[in-house]
């Protein structure tokens, strides 16, 4: 199922040593994302061997330092959860935290009860591949759908449907290094 595939795809990512997780609502699996009241009471969190990702991003930063970005346009269950938010308009983005929490507070509905009895993450998966991590002024190549930093090996990005120009890619390179401290343009 999808939301197997994404839990499996993150916890991946984890064990690679991933200090930051990109989202798209989109491209997620829902029942991955939220569980709503109705459904938990349906189906109990006992009997769901997969918790909701909403219910586990806060213990991601607060006990591994792992950061996630996420775009969404259709929960705004995350606004409970959210430390900043981004609204876009006409393409241009601005700061909505003050007025997200706002709803957040008026609106009832928000993270469901599994979240505010988080039971913490699992323990720390056993790293499974050495990220040597990126170094400021590392030589960075970029194609149509690939990436290579330095002598490391290929990054493909030929699966990622989403991806349409050459900009794209060298934006995804910009973020990698800016995530591993490299700092630098690609």
């Amino acid at each position: 199922s999808g939301s197997t595939s994404q839990a499996a795809s993150i916890i991946e990512a984890l064990e690679g040593g991933a200090s930051a997780l990109l989202l798209d609502e989109d491209t997620s699996a829902t029942n991955f994302m939220i569980r709503d009241a109705r459904m938990q009471a349906l189906v109990s969190a006992d009997r769901e061997p997969i918790r909701p990702f909403i219910t586990r991003v806060r213990s991601l930063w607060s006990e591994r330092g792992v950061s996630t970005v996420l775009v969404v346009g259709g929960s705004g269950d995350y606004f409970d959860v959210a430390d900043t938010v981004l609204m876009l308009h006409e393409y241009s983005p601005s700061d909505a935290t003050a007025a997200a929490k706002d709803v957040a507070a008026r609106i009832a509905g928000g993270a469901p009860p599994e979240s505010k009895a988080d039971r913490g993450m699992p323990p720390t998966p056993r790293r499974v591949l050495s990220a040597p991590g990126l170094i400021a002024g590392m030589k960075t190549h970029t194609g149509r759908a690939s990436i290579r930093f330095g002598d490391e090996p290929e990054l493909d990005l030929g699966g990622v449907e989403q991806i349409v120009e050459h900009s794209q890619v060298r934006a995804i390179a910009e973020a990698c290094l800016r995530l591993g401290g490299g700092g630098g343009a690609a």
